[in-house]
Order: C-alpha cells, then structure tokens, then sequence
C-alpha cells in the first residue's frame, strides 16, 4: 500500500473508532453517611436522585439525594422503605413493608405527605416509576395465572398491562409520552421491553444471558443491565436509536443501571472488588467534535505531504 492510501485509512479508520465508541461518563459515588450499602434507583431533571440504603442494624430506608445533601425517606410504621422513582414535580414512589400486616405496598410521597398505592386484589405490589404527570407504573401479584402482572395508575384507576410471555411481567418506569419499560421472563431467557401504543418490543442485549430494562427518558432512550453470556458479570446499557451502549465503572466487577433522565444522567449501583457497593451517578461527557469533511481533507493533504516530504529526506 502506497503512504498516501495508508494514512487515509488510517485517519478514516480513526474517525469510524470515535463515532462508534460507547459515550464517556463521569461517574459520582452517591454513599448515605453511615449505611452499609446504599443503592441510587431514580433520577430527575434536576439530578435528584432517590434511592435506598442498609443501616447497621439490617433494616432498609430511603433517601432522596438533592443539591449534596441526603434526607431519609421513611414511610411511617414501615419496616422497609425503598423508593425507586422521581418526577420533576419532587413526586417519589416506591415501595414498603407494613409492620403489621408485612405485606408490601406501594406509596406515593408528594411533599412530605405519603399515600399508599393499593392495588385491588393483589397479595403484594411494588410501585416502580412516575412521570410527570403521575402516572405511576409497578407490578403486583395475585392468584391468577400468571400470578404478576405490570400496572399502570392513573389517578385512582388501575390499569393491568397483557403479559408479552407466559410468565408474566413486571413495569418499572414510564415516560411522559406514557411508553413503558420492564422486563419478564421468556420461555428461553429474561428479556426487558418496551410497551408503546399497544405493542410490545423485546430489549434483549447482544451477548447477555439475560437483560432488564428498568427505566425510559422522553427521548425514548431506555436504560437497565445485563449479565454478559461470557464472564457472567453485570454491566449497564443505554438503548437509544436502535444501538446498544455498555456502561462500566472503571475497577468495578459488576455496574447496574436502573434509571435514566432526559440530558442522559444515569442512576445505579456498582459492586467493587472487597465486597464494597455503593450508588453513583454516571454523566456524560460531551463528545469530541467530528472534523468536517473538508477538514478532514486539509489533514489527509498535509499528513500526506508530510509522508512524501519524509520519504524525500531518506533518498
């Protein structure tokens, strides 16, 4: 090969690496002072984040997470308080343990003021997401065959989605234009999806023995985890424009991904070698600028010359 025709497939070469690269992230460690663990599930525009965390004792209470500061959420006479989702209205949901009953339910905070999301007939159910106009999405069991059914509330009606399998499924985020994502166990793997208009389409990333989709953004991209077929390990993914995106901490073994919001933040939950796990939040980073085609010209020509200059000076 000629210099000229190596250092224009090299430099083509360069350029179709960059574009097809997965986007960079910055990743910030979201830690509840003193909990054992602690798991970041939802995000907002504004980069509130909601989560949970295990206290020294074994017991399991929310958090909100806004402007660097952290506030416990905790359902009143629950044994177990998680909240896994939040609108730009401060609207969370999630689910807690009854002391009582010990039975789970679903629960809707909204300015300090919590109401329990019951679904008729369910022997449990877990609230899991809310747009902004607070549709709340979950899953229930009861028992029917399949005993879980996703769910979409919409003011006081309950709304049971139709199984994409025949073993039920599950509803864990909804976007403002109403699409859902969840996920349900296939006859030959777990599998996520998303449910618009009616119809459902699998999420299913290449390589993983299974996938979960857990939340969608009003650009339609859609964010969970898979278990990779080969190191069986967990790492993040972000569905958008028909391609997949792995996302990776740097050092960790497993990253899990469960929430996503409109400028591309993602919310999840990273296991470190030594047992250590903690929440974060994974920004992007903006993308190096694409040289124009006349520019990319420019540094072919001069590269060139330079290559014809060089091989001048040896004669």
């Amino acid at each position: 090969m000629n210099i000229k025709a190596l250092l224009v497939t090299c430099l083509l070469a360069g350029l179709a690496a960059n574009q097809a690269s997965a986007t960079p992230y910055t990743f910030t460690p979201i830690i509840v002072p003193g909990a054992i663990s602690t798991q970041a599930i939802g995000i907002n525009n504004s980069g509130q984040v909601v989560g949970s965390y295990e206290d020294v004792a074994g017991y399991y209470h929310g958090f909100l997470y806004s402007q660097r500061a952290y506030t416990s959420i905790d359902v009143p006479d629950a044994t177990y308080t998680m909240p896994v989702g939040i609108n730009d209205n401060q609207q969370i949901v999630g689910s807690y343990l009854d002391q009582q009953s010990s039975i789970w339910h679903g629960f809707l905070e909204n300015q300090g003021a919590y109401t329990s999301i019951i679904v008729p007939n369910a022997v449990y159910n877990y609230a899991k997401g809310i747009n902004n106009s607070g549709q709340v999405v979950g899953l229930y069991m009861d028992n029917s065959s399949p005993p879980v059914h996703g769910y979409i509330k919409n003011g006081g009606t309950f709304t049971s989605l139709p199984p994409p399998g025949p073993f039920g499924a599950g509803a864990t985020g909804i976007n403002d234009a109403g699409q859902v994502v969840g996920d349900y166990q296939g006859v030959t793997g777990h599998y996520g999806y998303v449910y618009s208009n009616g119809v459902y389409t699998t999420i299913d990333v290449p390589g993983s023995s299974q996938t979960g989709a857990f939340d969608i953004n009003n650009h339609g991209q859609v964010a969970g985890y898979y278990q990779d077929a080969s190191d069986s390990h967990f790492y993040g993914f972000v569905f958008s424009a028909g391609a997949f995106s792995s996302v990776s901490m740097p050092g960790a073994l497993d990253t899990l991904v469960f929430g996503i919001n409109d400028i591309g933040q993602l919310v999840g939950y990273t296991g470190m070698p030594g047992d250590i796990n903690f929440g974060f939040v994974a920004s992007p980073l903006p993308s190096p600028p694409i040289p124009e085609p006349a520019t990319i010209w420019l540094t072919i020509s001069a590269l060139v010359g330079l290559g014809i200059s060089v091989k001048r000076g040896k004669l």
